[in-house]
């Protein structure tokens, strides 16, 4: 089955995989925290 590429799902995909990013940013980010944080 053929499925049309548009502009709009690829806007929409490229939504999708900054925002993947910028949880797994903010993960690490809680997690160095919590390493700091249990050195003090």
């Amino acid at each position: 089955q053929k499925v049309d590429v548009t502009l709009l799902m690829v806007h929409s995909q490229d939504h999708l995989m900054s925002a993947m990013t910028i949880r797994r940013l903010a993960d690490e980010i809680i997690d160095l925290y919590q390493q700091v944080h249990a050195q003090k």
